[in-house]
């Protein structure tokens, strides 16, 4: 039913775009072999040359109308004000207003999907590393995706690298989450630094819903408000909880971006001994919610392609002021709390916006990956479009467990004393989440005895992973060097320590290929030097 409603789809568009063409347009030199197949109906280079619309017959201004609406709503939803430390990339010769893809070059990305086509364009990004999709010799990455138990779309999409001769029982893991509406191939940027040591074996999934990951239906069958929010957090976190068991893992370090940072801290809370080290970025949902007495969590129903507005994960949703952790930088308007409310998503504007998608599209992602290299940009804005085409399923959780404003329902301010394990609360120059939220957390984890931190990484905005990955490798990696040197080193000389010598622990920091030399002295940790 799916496929015959898509071939349809696009057989209509077809006859839009082909009745569309005035007399002067017929120098287009479209091909037709009645024998191939539908995708083959019409030369898609053809269409590439097409660089205005022509008039539309009747019959589609309705469909149009709807389009164009919509594609003014999602620009103004999907595009975040670029980072201020970034200098934007000149725009291409062929780029043109707020929308920069053609229409020849939209209708031809739109023509050319696939069922193989999302996890072909995660591939594409993943290639661009050195031991992908064949290893350098000293790592080795594979892609695959992890059957679970129940409904047949239940399975996590996961990217896996781990040295070719490292050692089983001495590696330690990492697992990688995005945000919302992202996947796994945002990492690309860090992959290649953070799996340099081979004491660590890295893994980067896609949430249950999201991304390549399996999109099952996502229904909340609970009246109480509490109980929704259990059973929309259980979707995620328990999924990942059988992504542990069939990779056979004791515990691991939890490195989880924006949305996903506020599902680790779900994880975390419930499954606290398999979370060795917790590392937050730029995590969504920490303050209170000052409307917080109208927040009550909507009914979900993913059969119905409806979900909150936001675009790449959270990046989409308007700015906080960094100066409260209560308080919106400015009130938050009528018409997005009604969308909101009602499970609207930009995905479903994307998903049926026909030949127009990846022209939607492009609004964000050129913007967004600005500072990239074009053929990086490139490579990026297929991978997003195919990921916002994908089957709703994990975004319907946005609305239940986060009110209009992106405030937890149940903020997570509430939830950090009862953590155990090291966490670090990572932060971007220029991020417009809460950073003084994320401090408070630390300070209250903290005043519990457990290790907390709080790091604002430069030259970055939300996507501090992608806007400065240098940074960014570095401050997870000293964070798990420090945590290491908390936790072990004081056993290795505690004699020496007991006695009062002055003891030196030398690290080598493979993953940065940066020494660091710490003083311990009495219990204490000097800086590196």
């Amino acid at each position: 039913m799916r496929t015959s409603v898509v071939f349809l789809s696009k057989i209509f568009w077809f006859h839009v775009y082909h009745s569309s063409r005035t007399p002067q347009s017929s120098r287009l030199t479209s091909t037709i072999d009645k024998t191939r197949t539908h995708r083959q109906l019409v030369s898609v280079e053809a269409y590439a040359k097409l660089e205005y619309p022509a008039i539309l017959p009747t019959f589609a201004y309705p469909s149009l109308l709807i389009v164009v609406v919509l594609s003014i709503f999602a620009f103004l939803t999907l595009t975040p004000t670029p980072m201020a430390s970034v200098p934007p990339r000149a725009a291409s010769s062929t780029s043109s207003g707020m929308f920069p893809l053609s229409f020849g070059e939209s209708f031809s990305q739109w023509w050319a999907t696939s069922k193989s086509a999302p996890r072909s364009s995660e591939h594409a990004i993943l290639a661009t590393l050195p031991f992908f999709p064949g290893s350098d010799g000293v790592r080795k990455a594979t892609s695959s995706q992890v059957k679970l138990s129940g409904h047949k779309q239940r399975y996590v999409n996961e990217f896996a690298i781990e040295h070719v001769n490292g050692s089983e029982s001495n590696s330690s893991s990492m697992v990688l989450l995005h945000g919302y509406g992202a996947g796994l191939g945002l990492f690309y940027r860090n992959f290649d630094d953070l799996s340099k040591s081979p004491d660590w074996k890295l893994y980067a999934l896609d949430l249950l819903g999201m991304g390549n990951s399996g999109r099952p239906p996502f229904k909340i069958r609970s009246k109480d408000s509490q109980a929704k929010l259990d059973e929309a957090e259980a979707f995620f976190t328990d999924a990942l909880e059988e992504w542990r068991q069939e990779r056979k893992l004791e515990k691991f370090t939890l490195a989880a971006h924006s949305l996903g940072g506020y599902l680790g801290v779900s994880y975390a809370l419930k499954y606290p001994e398999r979370v060795e080290k917790l590392i937050l970025i730029s995590p969504v949902g920490i303050p209170e919610d000052p409307y917080a007495m109208a927040s009550t969590p909507p009914t979900v129903d993913s059969d119905v392609d409806a979900a909150p507005p936001a675009g790449d994960e959270v990046d989409a949703l308007p700015a906080r002021s960094s100066s409260s952790t209560n308080t919106p930088k400015r009130p938050y308007p009528n018409w997005l709390t009604f969308l909101w409310e009602r499970n609207f998503s930009p995905f479903m504007f994307v998903r049926h916006a026909g030949p127009l998608g990846p022209k939607v599209m492009s609004a964000w992602t050129h913007r967004r990956f600005a500072s990239l290299p074009s053929d990086q940009q490139s490579l990026l804005h297929t991978y997003m479009y195919n990921v916002f085409r994908g089957r709703g399923s994990g975004e319907y959780a946005l609305g239940v467990l986060l009110a209009p404003g992106a405030y937890a329902r149940r903020p997570l301010l509430h939830r950090v004393s009862q953590l155990k394990c090291p966490t670090l609360w990572m932060y971007g120059s220029h991020d417009w989440m809460d950073a003084n939220a994320g401090r408070e957390a630390a300070a209250i984890m903290q005043r519990q005895g457990v290790k907390a931190e709080h790091v604002v990484v430069p030259r970055s905005g939300h996507h501090i992973y992608l806007d400065n990955p240098e940074g960014f490798n570095r401050a997870l990696v000293s964070f798990q060097v420090r945590v290491a040197i908390a936790t072990h080193a004081y056993a290795n000389i505690h004699r020496n320590l007991h006695l009062g010598i002055r003891t030196s622990l030398s690290l080598s920091c493979r993953a940065l290929a940066l020494p660091l030399r710490y003083t311990i002295h009495t219990g204490t940790v000097g800086p590196p030097h």
